[in-house]
């Protein structure tokens, strides 16, 4: 069913219906999408700036832990009478419904500045990958090679800000802790040094896939014999189990912190899980460029012979 009033206004946010974690994303109109992909449409008048606060707050870590407790878990695989089964927490699909989502909390302030940069780095990201690249351009092996060198400091960058917008969102839920090592509640069990720190930071460095607070705390459980995961071999990161040398001394510091936290804290180490935590899976880069040269030159050979192009042969 069409309703026209619904598609006056382009912006909208889509999400994934069916997936292992929470996917929200921006769109500015051009795009029609089906039962897979429900659409959140605010109010008429609402600005850009609007959607993306709400954005924030969907896809943080907080949002995917709420929605996992209220939505259905389908499971990860079937056997062989097509029945659900259940493997690693962190590969279980869930239905994500409108009516469980539009229930989700709101937390004031929105994370509006965090999801502005994300967003940002997202289009950028997009614009560097093979598919875009081939599109508006003849591709070269330099001309790919660079891409492939941006996106990946793209995705890092993103990967860092993803972090801050997690932590961001702890405060605003109320789940990190205001004293620690005082008063009668759980904080009383905290072990770290200079507890009233910030714990999130405007400018955080680059950060690979593996190296963030929660997955050092897993590869230490796993070098110490506590913990089996498949988490690092399923996203092709490696384990470390100390902190990057190559981050300034005060990021340093804040990570320290998190684990600790982590370690420590009921609340904090209850949803920065993998199953709650972005997993940043993506198609192989060089599987990406010969999708995309196979495309292009696809193209290009049917231009050609449709009499759309001189009867040159394509370029090599």
């Amino acid at each position: 069913m069409f309703f026209p009033n619904r598609f006056r206004t382009p912006l909208s946010i889509a999400f994934a219906f069916v997936a292992t974690h929470n996917h929200f994303v921006l769109d500015r109109g051009g795009k029609v999408f089906n039962r897979s992909a429900p659409v959140i449409k605010l109010s008429a008048g609402a600005s850009e700036d609007d959607h993306l606060a709400l954005l924030g707050l969907l896809n943080s870590s907080t949002a995917c832990f709420w929605l996992k407790q209220v939505c259905h878990n389908k499971g990860s695989t079937v056997d062989q009478q097509g029945a659900r089964q259940r493997t690693a927490p962190f590969e279980d699909f869930y239905a994500f419904n409108g009516t469980k989502v539009k229930e989700f909390p709101l937390a004031e302030p929105y994370p509006t500045d965090l999801a502005r940069r994300l967003d940002a780095l997202a289009q950028e990201l997009s614009a560097c990958l093979p598919a875009a690249l081939c599109a508006r351009e003849t591709p070269t092996r330099a001309a790919l090679d660079a891409a492939r060198e941006r996106a990946v400091g793209i995705r890092r960058r993103m990967i860092a800000l993803q972090e801050e917008l997690d932590w961001r969102c702890y405060g605003l839920y109320g789940i990190l802790p205001e004293m620690a090592g005082a008063g009668d509640g759980p904080m009383g069990t905290l072990r770290f040094a200079h507890p009233t720190e910030p714990m999130e930071t405007d400018e955080p460095p680059e950060i690979d896939l593996g190296e963030r607070a929660f997955e050092i705390v897993l590869a230490r459980r796993m070098a110490a014999g506590e913990l089996e995961t498949a988490w690092f071999t399923r996203h092709g990161s490696t384990p470390i189990t100390g902190i990057p040398e190559r981050w300034p001394e005060d990021y340093r510091r804040l990570v320290e912190r998190r684990i600790a936290l982590i370690e420590s804290d009921r609340n904090i180490g209850l949803v920065e899980r993998p199953e709650y935590k972005r997993r940043w899976s993506w198609t192989p880069w060089a599987e990406q460029e010969r999708e995309a040269l196979k495309d292009w030159l696809l193209d290009r050979i049917e231009t050609h012979f449709s009499g759309g192009e001189s009867a040159t042969p394509p370029e090599q």
